[in-house]
């Protein structure tokens, strides 16, 4: 036997120590059971072993450091179990591995330093754990990465400039964690970048000109952290972007009217900082706008008729001026639940 499809069952009981007996086996899919007991550390005897799902189970214990021996393996899915303990050094061993999904367990402990020698991985996925100590700078090593999800977590220290590296990055979060220090200009080299979240953590600084280079960045999340300086010319140059969070930081300076050119901008949230100045006419082209958010900051001036183009909108924060009169589905309220908790969606 070389493949056991058991997925998507309602399979219950414990994962037989006895697989480990199936010395031919490369794809095990056991996932989407009802699983309980532990992974048994006789799988880390299957060394033909491709591919290994045993996610959305009820799966207990550790992640065996035995798996560090499957040397064939590409693919690992173990997310959505109540897995506990650390992330094993030994899977740094898994040099063919393309795809590491451990998300939503109960792991502890730092990321290790050894996976920045998964050099063909393209899918890193630690999110939803306990995990703590600093982002490895030797993650950026993997220069193949598409997707890095590190987020939420208990990760302190800084956001490495080594991550600049990772030219093939096309999704890169790590918010809901810890972080300081700034926000790596080197970010601005990650061309392909498409989702930028890194809000709800302490991080400093000014936004860098840099991220103006991002023109395949459709979402860009900086909010909830103590940002200072000016909202950046620059951030008008992306214009695939569809939703801009620079709410509760503490920045200062005028609304570019650069920004006008982000026509496909959907959500615009500036609120909770210092801007100053007018709201810019230029904002009245953005007509695919649906939320505008500029409350809690010192602007002055009237609303811009221009605004009154804005037929798609319905969350205006503040209050708008009666000249604003085709605007026909406006609502005031907080804001929604971040729409990345649709975007996120995992290949297994």
């Amino acid at each position: 036997m070389n493949s056991q499809y058991l997925y998507s069952n309602s399979l219950t009981g414990t994962v037989p120590t006895e697989l480990g007996n199936l010395a031919l086996l490369e794809y095990m899919m056991l996932d989407r059971n009802f699983l309980t007991g532990t992974v048994p550390t006789e799988l880390g005897r299957l060394t033909m072993l491709v591919f290994m799902s045993l996610s959305r189970n009820s799966l207990t214990g550790t992640v065996p450091t035995e798996l560090g021996g499957l040397t064939l393996l590409e693919y690992m899915y173990l997310y959505s179990n109540s897995l506990t303990g650390t992330v094993p050094t030994e899977l740094g061993n898994l040099a063919l591995l393309e795809y590491m999904y451990l998300y939503s367990n109960s792991l502890t402990g730092t990321v290790p330093t050894e996976l920045g020698g998964l050099t063909l991985l393209k899918y890193m996925s630690l999110d939803k754990n306990s995990l703590t100590g600093t982002v490895p700078t030797e993650l950026g090593r993997l220069t193949l990465l598409e997707y890095m999800y590190l987020y939420s977590n208990s990760l302190t220290g800084t956001v490495p400039t080594e991550l600049g590296r990772l030219t093939l990055l096309e999704k890169l979060y790590l918010y809901s964690n810890s972080l300081t220090g700034t926000v790596p200009t080197e970010l601005g080299g990650l061309t392909l970048l498409k989702y930028m979240y890194l809000d709800e953590n302490f991080l400093m600084g000014t936004v860098p000109t840099e991220l103006g280079g991002l023109t395949l960045l459709k979402y860009m999340y900086l909010y909830s952290n103590s940002l200072t300086g000016t909202v950046p010319t620059e951030l008008g140059g992306l214009t695939l972007l569809h939703d801009l969070y620079l709410y509760s930081n503490s920045l200062r300076g005028t609304v570019p009217t650069e920004l006008g050119n982000l026509t496909l901008l959907e959500k615009l949230y500036l609120y909770s900082n210092s801007l100053m100045g007018t709201v810019p006419t230029e904002l009245g082209g953005l007509t695919l706008l649906h939320d505008l958010r500029f409350t809690y900051n010192s602007l002055m001036g009237t609303v811009p008729t221009e605004l009154g183009r804005l037929t798609l909108l319905h969350d205006l924060g503040g209050k708008a001026a009666v000249e604003i009169g085709c605007i026909s589905r406006i609502q005031t309220g907080p804001v929604r639940e971040r729409e990345a908790e649709i975007l996120r969606e995992h290949v297994a």
